[in-house]
């Protein structure tokens, strides 16, 4: 969940993930950091905001 400018603040997390229709694809736009034995890994998981402006 780490990102550069926001550390671990979920709240402010920058990292979006939008449904692209043309392609019917999930499209992850951001950086993440500190991600622990990636090399080794099968499977990831990615943290990240659909639509900033839906209030929690």
């Amino acid at each position: 969940m780490t990102e550069p400018t926001v550390g671990s603040d979920s709240a402010g997390m920058e990292t979006r993930i939008r449904f692209d229709e043309g392609t019917s694809e999930w499209v992850v736009s951001g950086l993440k950091r500190y991600a622990s034995n990636a090399s080794k890994a099968d499977v990831y998981i990615v943290w990240g905001v659909t639509d900033p402006y839906v209030p929690l």
